[in-house]
């Protein structure tokens, strides 16, 4: 496949799946570290791909969800499965499968129930059932990556655009700012942070 028709494939997954450029461009970053798919190999680019049909996207498929699904709904419940299995890469959650995160749905869910339980499945969740799940899962999420930078007494970087140089670069914060930061950002902190691969350069 060329590389102008994977890029196609991956900005119609960004739509299909309903993420935001700041949720998109980190799902690329968490990927293979770079935030742009112009500076991707076709390596790169197929495993951006595999990333999100691992979070749903489905190539061929008109609706992934019932049709009653409005896009807005279908965009919390692909947030929630981006998160889970990205959580999982990380090491955070041990098992990635939908199983697994219909599980984690069922607990939120319920908690706060009086008497028996009911059973949820993620791929049926209202906008409202998605929204209670999708931000305790952020801060779960939050709460792991910064205790991985603290655990492991890293260095927290986040990135920095030199207006001169027109470069980008991975400028050192103080670790003890990090859980004051949005989700998102502490998300790029964290990828930034530990990516030893495609390291951005340090300042």
């Amino acid at each position: 496949m060329t590389k102008a028709k994977l890029i196609q494939l991956i900005h119609i997954a960004k739509g299909q799946l309903g993420l935001d450029d700041d949720t998109y461009r980190a799902a690329l970053l968490g990927s293979v570290g770079k935030t742009s798919c112009s500076q991707m190999s076709l390596t790169e680019l197929n495993k951006v791909l595999e990333h999100f049909k691992k979070a749903g996207f489905k190539a061929k498929a008109k609706h992934r969800l019932s049709p009653k699904s409005s896009a807005k709904q279908l965009g919390e419940i692909n947030k929630i499965r981006a998160i889970w299995i990205t959580m999982h890469k990380q090491s955070f959650v041990r098992d990635g499968s939908e199983t697994a995160l219909d599980a984690y749905v069922n607990r939120m869910l319920n908690r706060a129930k009086v008497g028996a339980n009911v059973s949820y499945h993620t791929h049926f969740l209202t906008f409202t059932q998605a929204i209670q799940v999708l931000e305790p899962l952020k801060k779960w999420h939050k709460r792991e990556m910064v205790a991985h930078l603290k655990a492991n007494k890293m260095q927290a970087y986040e990135e920095f655009n030199c207006l001169v140089s027109g470069q980008t670069y991975a400028r050192p914060i103080p670790l003890s700012t990090v859980p004051h930061k949005s989700y998102q950002a502490v998300c790029n902190i964290f990828e930034i942070s530990t990516n030893e691969i495609n390291p951005l350069p340090r300042v």
